[in-house]
């Protein structure tokens, strides 16, 4: 479990040092235009969040979706960098809280409390229910439901657009 946290850690870290390549609402087509939401629910309390802008890092095969402090819960999802791979992978279940190596369509999230100190995922499923190909991108959804390190039951859903 530590291999997750340092993970998440080190690659949040990292990514914020080096920047992103920004998905926004503009030409593209990126960010709001496709629906980009996140839902999450904690202890009952659910929220749901519509995604104005995800950003972006690849590194070898894969990309990562990325979400910094969205009302105080971060996430990555790993795909293919290649988006014809990504279209023809299958719906089904994925790795929900990974604690290795990137695998596609991984699912990871990080919850901050008041003090801004942050919980990891610890297990759960992760589910991908959608993949649609819609030109030069590649539409993701998803469900996923665990635990937090905190113990906390965690559950929600998602629509991610990868470019």
């Amino acid at each position: 479990m530590k291999t997750t946290s340092n993970f998440l850690a080190v690659f949040m870290f990292a990514v914020s040092a080096f920047g992103f390549v920004s998905c926004s609402d503009d030409n593209n087509g990126g960010g709001s235009t496709s629906g980009e939401f996140l839902e999450i629910t904690i202890d009952e309390k659910t929220t749901t969040t519509i995604l104005e802008s995800t950003s972006v890092s690849s590194s070898g095969e894969f990309s990562f979706i990325y979400s910094g402090d969205v009302d105080g819960v971060d996430f990555m999802l790993t795909t293919y960098r290649n988006l014809d791979k990504l279209a023809s992978s299958s719906t089904g279940e994925y790795r929900f809280c990974p604690s290795d190596e990137p695998q596609n369509l991984d699912f990871d999230i990080c919850v901050y409390n008041e003090d801004y100190d942050y919980t990891l995922c610890k297990n759960g499923t992760h589910t991908v229910t959608s993949i649609k190909r819609s030109g030069e991108e590649v539409i993701v959804e998803g469900k996923f439901d665990g635990v937090l390190s905190d113990n906390r039951a965690i559950s929600g859903k998602y629509r991610l657009t990868v470019y």
